[in-house]
C-alpha cells in the first residue's frame, strides 16, 4: 500500500523503506520499474491492473483523493493463483477490503492536518532542516523532511527514543546532551504540549552549530496527540544572542565603571578647587604680606592647571567617543614640542627626587602633523610615569628615527619608567576609559583613568601604534609608533664648510649628555672634546690655550656636581675674557639663574634637550658675533606705545585679559560683542590697532561673523590686521574655523599667558622676537 502526492512525494507507505522517497527520482530503494508502475497507475486511476514490479506480476489498483494524493494497492498475483479461483476471489475481497480501510484510515490521519496545514508544512520543510510529525503516545515519527543528522538513521527503522538517544551520543555536544535528552523524552514533551501551544530549546552539536528544535501542537492535539517537530539550524540566533549577552555585559561593566568614574572625578575635581576656593580666602586675609600671598597665588595656578588638565581629558574623551576629534596636518618643529616637556618634568623630576632623561635622535625636526596631540599623548604618558615613579627611580624620554618611506618619516617615542609597573590583568584593560589597577591604586596616586585610553584613541587617529611592556614592581615601558610627513627642509640650513675650523667644549656630567651631544657635533661637521666636570672642562681649556688651539664656543650643563655652570663660567672668563662663546644648558627654568649667569660672563641660555638645529643656531650666531639670552621672562616684555583691540563679553574674563595686557605696558580698547567691535575698528584711523584679540561667542554677533565682517571693511588695513581667536572653544575643528573665518591664529581660555604674550611680541616686534 502506497500513498504520494501530486509531485511524487510519498507520505504513506506499508513498507517504511520508502518513506520520504519520491516516485519521480528512482533510487535504491525505489527502483525504476516500480517508479514506472507508480507513474502509470496516476494516469489510469479506478482500474484492476496486472503489472510486473522487479519481474514479479502484481494485482494493482490505484485511486485519486480530492486533494490529487493517489493511492495504490499492489497484491501478488501467484499467491492469489496457487489457490482456489473462489479462495482467489475471497481473498482479493478481503485484501481490498483490507487495502480500504487502510486508505481510509490513513486519509483520516492526514486530513487531520487541513489542507492549508498540509501546505504549511510541505513550504516549511524547504525553510527549516527537518519536519517530522510524532505521536506523544506513540514511539514513532513520520518524515516529511530529515535533517543531515537524522537522514543516515532513516533506513535503521529506529524508534523515536532510539533516534533521539542515538542523536544525544553521535551528534549533541557533551556540554548539552543531558539537556537535550531531558527535554526529548516523551514524559517532558507530552507535559509541555499539554500545557501550552508548543515550546522550543537549542542544542550545541558536536561539530559546533547550534539547532533550535520546535514542538508543535498539532490542529486536533486533544483527540490524536499528534505534534509537528521542526529542526532549524540557529547558528544566527545564537551568535545575535551572544553578542547582545556580550554587549550587556560590557554596558554593565561599563555602567560600573563610569559610576567609579563619577565617584573619583568628584574626588579629582574637588580636591584642586577646595585649594582655589580655601587659598583664595586664605590670601584675603593676608594682603598686607606680599610674599605670603605670591605664594599663596602660585598654589592657586597649580591647583587651577590641574583641574584644567581634568577638564580636558573628560572633553577629550567626550570628542573621541562621539567621533568628534579632529586631526591638523600643519608644520610643526618637533624640537618646541620636546622642550615643553622637558621645560616642565624636568622640574618636577628634581624636586620629587626622580632623574629624567630625554634623548633625541632625530634627523626631521621640521615635521608636518598634529603637533597639539603628539604633545598631549607624551604628556599623559610623562604624567603616568611621573605618578608612578616614586624618589630615587629614573624616567626616561627617547625620540628616534625608526625609518622613513618616501616623504614619510616614521619616528619611534619610548616613554619609560622604574616605578610600580603593572600586572598582566592590568595590561589587558590598560587603555580602557576609566580603568585604574585598583581602588587602592587610584585612591594612592589619584587620576581620571582616562589619560591612557585618551593616548590610545589618539596614537589610533594619528595612525600610529602604542605598545607598552611592563613588570609589577620594576617599571614601565610605554612605545609610541607616529608617522609625519616632512618638509623637506630642514630647521636651518648647514653650510658645513664654515664650520670646519670650529673648535667646541662640551661640558656635562652625564655620559648620555656628552655622548649625544657629540653625536650632533659630528653630523654637522664641528670638532670638539668633551669634559666631564667642570674641573675638566677648565683643565681642558688651560691645554689648549697653551697648545694654541682655543675653543671657540664652550656648552656646559648648569647642574653639576662640585662645580655648577655658573661657578665654572667664572672660572672661564678669568683663563678666557674674550673669544670663546659660553653657553649654559640646563633642563631647568633658567631665569632664577639668569642674572647670575649673565654676571659670571655667559653669553647664552639654551634649554636641554639639544636638537642639530639649536647648536646650528649657536653656531650661526657665534660665527656672525649676535650674542644674547634666548630665555625671556615675563618682565622682559615692554610693548609701550602700542594697543589692541579686546573683544569680551564676559566682565571677568575682559577684566583678567585687560590687566594681563597692562602688566606689558599694552593699551586696549574693549567692545563687548562683535558688532561694537567691527563699529569701534572702522571709525579709528589705519594703525590704531597693533591687533585684535576676539572672543568667539558673544551676543549680537559672534567673533566668526565680526572677523568676516572686518576683513570685508573698504579699508586696506581690514584685510591685514591680525586678528586672534581667544576663546574656551579649544577643540581642533574651532581652530579650523577660526581660521576659515578670516582669523590669523587660535589662543585657549584659560589664557596660558606665556603664549598670549610670545603672540603678542610676534606681531608687534616681528623679526626682533627672538626665536627658540
Amino acid at each position: 500500500m502506497l500513498l504520494f502526492n501530486k509531485a511524487g512525494f510519498i507520505l504513506s507507505s506499508t513498507n517504511k523503506a520508502y518513506y520520504a522517497h519520491n516516485v519521480n527520482e528512482p533510487d535504491e530503494s525505489l527502483s525504476k520499474n516500480l517508479s514506472a508502475v507508480l507513474l502509470d497507475l496516476q494516469k489510469n486511476t479506478d482500474e484492476i491492473k496486472l503489472v510486473q514490479v522487479d519481474g514479479q506480476p502484481y494485482f494493482a489498483y490505484a485511486s485519486r483523493d480530492k486533494e490529487d494524493n493517489i493511492y495504490v494497492a499492489l497484491s501478488p498475483f501467484w499467491a492469489i493463483f496457487m489457490r482456489r479461483f473462489l479462495w482467489i476471489i475471497a481473498i482479493f475481497m478481503a485484501l481490498a477490503a483490507l487495502e480500504i480501510w487502510i486508505y481510509y484510515r490513513q486519509k483520516h490521519a492526514l486530513k487531520e492536518l487541513s489542507a492549508r496545514d498540509m501546505s504549511i508544512l510541505q513550504a516549511m520543510a524547504f525553510y527549516f532542516e527537518g519536519v517530522y510529525v510524532g505521536h506523544v503516545n506513540k514511539d514513532e515519527f513520520e518524515v516529511l523532511k530529515a535533517d543531515h543528522y537524522y537522514e543516515p538513521l532513516v533506513e535503521q527503522h529506529l524508534t523515536q527514543k532510539e533516534i533521539f538517544a542515538h542523536m544525544a551520543t553521535e551528534g549533541v555536544a557533551t556540554e548539552s546532551r543531558e539537556e537535550f535528552l531531558q527535554a526529548v523524552s516523551s514524559e517532558n514533551i507530552k507535559a509541555r504540549l499539554d500545557a501550552s501551544q508548543g515550546f522550543s530549546i537549542n542544542t550545541l552539536m558536536q561539530d559546533g552549530h547550534w539547532l533550535t528544535l520546535h514542538f508543535i501542537r498539532s490542529k486536533d492535539y486533544d483527540i490524536n496527540h499528534t505534534f509537528v517537530f521542526f529542526v532549524e539550524n540557529a547558528d544566527e540566533e545564537m551568535r545575535k544572542r551572544k553578542a547582545l549577552e556580550d554587549a550587556l555585559e560590557a554596558a554593565n561593566k561599563a555602567t560600573v565603571a563610569k559610576s567609579e568614574f563619577l565617584s573619583r572625578m568628584s574626588h579629582e575635581i574637588r580636591t584642586p578647587m577646595n585649594a582655589i576656593v580655601g587659598l583664595n580666602a586664605i590670601a584675603r586675609n593676608h594682603i598686607s604680606e606680599p610674599v605670603k600671598v605670591e605664594d599663596y597665588l602660585g598654589k592657586i595656578d597649580a591647583s587651577a592647571k590641574v583641574l584644567l588638565n581634568i577638564i580636558n581629558d573628560v572633553l577629550d574623551m567626550s570628542a573621541i567617543a562621539s567621533n568628534k576629534l579632529k586631526i591638523a596636518k600643519v608644520e610643526f618643529d618637533l624640537k618646541a614640542v620636546l622642550n615643553a616637556i622637558s621645560t616642565i618634568y624636568y622640574t618636577q623630576c628634581e624636586q620629587k627626587g626622580v632623574r629624567f632623561i630625554m634623548d633625541v635622535d632625530v634627523k626631521n625636526e621640521l615635521l608636518i602633523g598634529d603637533s597639539l596631540r603628539v604633545n598631549q599623548i607624551l604628556m599623559n604618558l610623562v604624567s603616568n610615569a611621573f605618578k608612578f615613579t616614586d624618589r630615587g627611580g629614573t624616567i626616561a624620554v627617547r625620540v628616534k628615527e625608526n625609518r622613513r618611506e618616501e616623504d614619510t618619516v616614521f619616528l619611534q617615542f619610548q616613554v619609560s619608567d622604574t616605578g610600580v609597573g603593572m600586572g598582566p590583568e592590568m595590561l589587558k584593560r590598560l587603555f580602557k576609559p576609566f580603568e585604574q589597577e585598583s581602588a587602592s591604586t587610584a585612591k594612592k596616586y589619584g587620576g581620571s583613568g582616562l589619560g591612557l585610553s585618551i593616548s590610545k584613541n589618539l596614537v589610533s587617529l594619528l595612525r600610529g601604534d602604542i605598545a607598552v611592556e611592563s613588570e609589577k614592581g620594576k617599571g614601565t615601558t610605554f612605545t609610541v609608533e607616529l608617522p609625519f610627513k616632512t618638509t623637506g627642509r630642514s630647521s636651518e640650513p648647514i653650510d658645513k664648510e664654515k664650520l670646519k675650523k670650529v673648535r667646541m667644549l662640551v661640558v656635562d656630567d652625564e655620559k648620555s649628555a656628552r655622548e649625544y651631544t657629540g653625536m650632533l657635533l659630528e653630523r654637522i661637521g664641528v670638532k670638539y672634546d668633551l669634559a666631564i666636570s667642570g674641573v675638566d672642562a677648565l683643565e681642558k681649556i688651560r691645554a689648549a690655550k697653551a697648545a694654541g688651539k682655543n675653543y671657540n664656543m664652550c656648552l656646559l650643563d648648569w647642574k653639576m656636581p662640585g662645580l655648577d655652570g655658573v661657578a665654572v663660567t667664572k672660572e672661564m672668563r678669568k683663563l678666557v675674557p674674550a673669544g670663546m662663546m659660553i653657553i649654559i644648558a640646563s633642563s631647568y627654568d633658567t631665569s632664577e639663574m639668569e642674572d647670575e649667569a649673565i654676571n659670571a660672563g655667559a653669553d647664552m641660555l639654551v634649554s636641554k634637550p639639544l636638537f642639530q638645529s639649536t647648536i646650528f643656531n649657536l653656531l650661526v650666531q657665534m660665527l656672525g658675533g649676535e650674542f644674547g639670552l634666548r630665555a625671556m621672562p615675563f618682565s622682559s616684555y615692554d610693548f609701550t606705545g602700542h594697543r589692541a583691540l579686546l573683544v569680551e563679553d564676559n566682565p571677568i574674563n575682559s577684566l583678567v585679559a585687560r590687566e594681563l595686557l597692562r602688566m606689558v605696558k599694552l593699551d586696549c580698547d574693549l567692545a563687548e560683542n562683535g558688532k561694537e567691535a567691527v563699529d569701534k575698528f572702522n571709525t579709528t584711523a589705519p594703525g590704531t590697532y597693533d591687533l585684535i584679540l576676539m572672543d568667539i561667542q558673544m551676543p549680537i554677533m559672534d567673533g566668526y561673523e565680526a572677523t568676516r565682517a572686518i576683513r570685508a571693511l573698504p579699508r586696506p588695513d581690514g584685510k591685514t590686521i591680525p586678528i586672534f581667536a581667544m576663546t574656551a572653544d579649544a577643540f581642533t575643528e574651532d581652530v579650523s574655523s577660526a581660521l576659515a573665518s578670516g582669523m590669523n591664529g587660535h589662543l585657549a581660555k584659560p589664557i596660558d599667558v606665556a603664549k598670549l604674550y610670545t603672540t603678542v611680541a610676534g606681531v608687534i616686534w616681528k623679526d626682533k622676537v627672538p626665536k627658540a
